[in-house]
């Protein structure tokens, strides 16, 4: 039989030779020779050997030390992409650090290296002993290194600097923590190189991590995607919000409503008639507001003037209606678009109002026909924005002469803080306005009102239909439905990313939240134990707001379930099936996702039934004596000679507890000489352990139970023993004397 199996061996590795190489991808070179060479950290390798740990460094597998104390991994195969230039270069070989009488046990084997601009990596299989020294736990293709790229010579990258990962941390025996250095990376290999095309990322090494989320049937929310949450609050005043503005330094909201100024929520109220909009100065926390009538007011005969939120009035405007209040007091300036009573948007009007010491004055004023809304570059120059062309003008400072800057009609304005103009029409369309040309967006009809987030360059625009909210981001419409208002005049952003959208129908005021879906910060590793350990995994993940964490399992062949409970970032199970998997899935209110998937290998492979048949046959009762021969002490006559008898071993095998008894007697002793000394002078002490009862002392000129076992208590063995004592009679002749001890069983 040991000749077939060889001649199958030889068989099949003939097959495997003679089976054709799968064919590289396309736009693919495979890399065939090269090296690595790493130390992994100096000062781990000194403690390693040193005094404290007194361990060893070695070296299997094909690797080799450097005379530098660093390691030598060959390369066993590797791929550069000739579109993206990116290298993934697979080593072999282990390097093994023990120390503190095996307490300490670390393995680095088979390390792999993927280089790409967007990040580069090494990975490498791992073992470790966990510092609580429970069992080894072997960590696949984990990603031990972040490297950071310098300029390559050819095919050859130099001093890599890497830095220990959050994966690696753990599997480095949390010996190190997540950023810490380790010894720079050095690889070099003969084919095709460079640095890698700008944006490409790197290739992943297979049974890197574990697997991940996307199965089939699975949809999950990209990390980190932005989605907002409406919340209506009300002012408690009973009318519609005409405007809404945030003091960035204090972040307190100021909103204009029913002839009122009021802080929101439930903060004290100031009544200015005809109040329509209300603007802050954050650098003073003074609050402006603009009075005059608006469509939906049309019993209201108040003129436009310039008021502060204490009920100062500053200026007053000749007009009646009020459209458009935008304040630059960098450089004491306001700007305001109003008409005449009896008129419409047609008369329209731009003005500059600038401080004259503690007073505003009017200094400058143009017909800008239509005009809706007016917006303040970071440099202070005012653009105005008209439902009529020319749509967007940019005017000057001190005279406020125009220049047209795009002729298609736009009511909305809002700038960027890098100066970015976003212009939004009544109609449809809203724009991107750059010294290199105008980018229109996607289409969405009756926009009413529009602001820029300053940290996150997200643009938000109110419209009338739906009385929703969009956000666009970087040119691409991302979010829409959100529940909002009418916001004719204005929406605001707070310095906590909260955007304040007014109603001006109703006593509403929608606040959005920015809130992010999670981020996997860390995935649970995989881990081998024995049947029956218990086993824990971790996982982590950031969000806004924090998300919630439920685990699932899946066995091998199985499909995901929910673990009832599992509601930790930590979850304990004990190894029951090999190759059952577990992932945490986080969920918020942005959306949810899943961890990589993390396998459990459980040693021994399984469970197997075999039927054992076993047949047990009639045993014995049997005697063993530790010596034939038991010597007394000599005595004179007339005296006590003692001794021992030799132990003597019962043990019962027949399996039916019946019990047995071990009795002795003894012959009279006599001598060469013809003396004679009777039986009854010898006695003895019995002794006995196990289940076994010692006999009572007497003379053994008759049968006396030396030792027994009741019924039942036998089975064994059991050992007797006994001390003996001979009293030598007065008339005894001297000279040597025997008797035979007979011990029986039954």
């Amino acid at each position: 039989m040991r000749v077939l199996r060889g001649v199958l061996a030889s068989m099949l590795a003939a097959a495997a030779l003679l089976t054709a190489a799968p064919p590289a991808n396309a736009g693919t070179v495979p890399i065939t020779a090269g090296t690595l060479d790493w130390g992994v950290k100096e000062r781990f390798r000194a403690y390693i050997t040193g005094p404290i740990a007194h361990g060893a460094i070695t070296t299997g597998d094909g690797a080799s030390g450097n005379g530098d104390g660093t390691f030598r991994f060959p390369l066993a195969s590797g791929s550069y992409d000739t579109e993206r230039r990116t290298v993934l270069l697979s080593y072999t070989g282990q390097v093994r650090f023990s120390g503190h009488a095996g307490a300490l046990d670390l393995i680095i084997a088979n390390p792999q290296v993927a280089i790409g601009d967007t990040g580069s990596t090494l990975y490498a299989d791992v073992t470790s002993l966990p510092l609580d020294g429970t069992k080894p736990i072997t960590y696949p293709v984990v990603d031990l290194a972040a490297l950071t790229l310098t300029t390559p010579d050819g095919s050859t990258w130099k001093d890599l600097p890497a830095a220990l990962t959050a994966a690696g941390a753990p599997a480095f025996a949390d010996f190190y923590g997540e950023g810490e250095a380790l010894d720079p990376v050095t690889v070099s290999y003969d084919g095709p190189g460079g640095a890698p095309e700008p944006g490409s990322p790197a290739p992943v090494p297979e049974g890197a991590g574990g697997g991940g989320p996307g199965e089939p049937g699975e949809e999950w929310t990209p990390a980190g995607t932005v989605k907002h949450l409406s919340e209506p609050v009300s002012t408690g005043l009973g009318a519609g919000i005409t405007s809404v503005d945030v003091d960035q330094e204090r972040n307190r909201v100021y909103a204009a409503s029913g002839g009122k100024i009021t802080t929101i929520p439930g903060g004290e109220s100031t009544g200015i008639p005809g109040a329509q909009h209300v603007r802050v100065d954050s650098a003073t926390g003074d609050v402006y507001v603009l009075t005059g009538r608006t469509y939906a007011q049309a019993d209201d005969r108040s003129t436009v003037a310039l008021w502060r939120s204490d009920g100062v009035k500053l200026l007053d405007l000749d007009a009646t209606y009020a459209q458009a209040l935008t304040l630059d007091l960098e450089r004491d300036r306001i700007y305001v678009i109003h008409y005449e009573a009896g008129s419409n948007l047609g008369d329209a009007k731009l003005s500059l109002l600038t401080r004259d010491g503690d007073a505003w004055k009017l200094t400058a004023t143009v017909n800008r026909p239509y005009a809706g809304s007016v917006a303040v570059a970071p440099d202070g120059t005012p653009y105005t924005a008209a439902g009529v062309k020319p749509g967007v003008t940019r005017h000057d400072p001190a005279t406020l002469a125009q220049t047209t800057v795009v002729e298609d009609a736009y009511q909305l304005l809002a700038f960027a803080p890098d100066g970015t103009l976003y212009a939004g029409s009544l109609f449809g369309n809203v724009a991107r306005i750059t010294p290199t040309g105008v980018e229109t967006f996607r289409t969405v009809l009756y926009q009413t009102s529009m602001a820029v987030n300053p940290r996150t360059g997200d643009l938000y625009v109110a419209r009338a239909l739906g009385s929703d909210v969009l956000v666009y981001r970087d040119g691409e419409l991302v979010e829409e439905g959100i529940p909002g208002g009418t916001a004719r005049y204005g929406l605001a952003i707070g310095p906590d990313d909260k955007v304040y959208v007014p109603d001006n129908a109703e006593d509403r005021l929608a606040v959005l939240t920015r809130a992010l879906s999670p981020t996997v910060t860390a995935d649970p590793r995989s881990a081998t134990a024995r049947r029956g350990e218990q086993v824990t995994f971790t996982a982590a993940a950031t969000g806004v707001p924090d998300p919630a964490v439920a685990w699932q399992v899946k066995a091998a062949g199985g499909q995901w379930a929910d673990v009832p409970g599992a509601a930790a970032a930590t979850l304990t199970v004990r190894a029951d099936q090999d190759g059952t998997q577990y992932r945490a899935v986080f969920s918020n209110a942005a959306g949810r996702l899943a961890t990589k998937a993390a396998p459990l290998s459980v040693e021994g492979g399984g469970t197997a039934v075999q039927t054992v048949d076993a047949q047990v046959v009639a045993g014995h009762l049997t005697l063993s004596v530790a010596g034939a021969a038991a010597a007394l002490s000599a005595a004179p006559a007339g005296q006590t000679a003692s001794g021992a008898l030799n132990p003597a071993t019962v043990t019962d095998q027949r399996g039916s507890a019946a019990g047995w008894s071990l009795v002795g007697q003894v012959t009279d002793f006599t001598s060469a000489a013809g003396g004679a000394i009777p039986a009854s002078a010898l006695g003895w002490t019995p002794s006995a352990d196990g289940a076994a009862a010692p006999g009572p002392g007497a003379d053994l000129s008759r049968a006396t139970t030396l030792c027994s076992a009741a019924a039942g208590a036998g089975t064994g063995s059991s050992a007797c023993a006994a001390g003996l004592t001979l009293t030598v009679p007065a008339q005894t002749r001297q000279g040597a004397y025997t008797a035979t001890l007979t011990l029986t069983l039954s």
